[in-house]
């Protein structure tokens, strides 16, 4: 709930594409850190 905020609050106050690019790369990292601790 607090992430749908903070993106709510992003799309407020910086442009739509700026978000849109923060949250494609969130979803990147979080792919990466599943992976890494999966590998372990």
């Amino acid at each position: 709930m607090v992430a749908y905020t903070i993106v709510i609050v992003a799309f407020r106050y910086l442009p739509i594409a700026m978000v849109s690019v923060l949250h494609e790369l969130s979803s990147i990292f979080a792919v990466l850190i599943g992976w890494l601790c999966a590998k372990s």
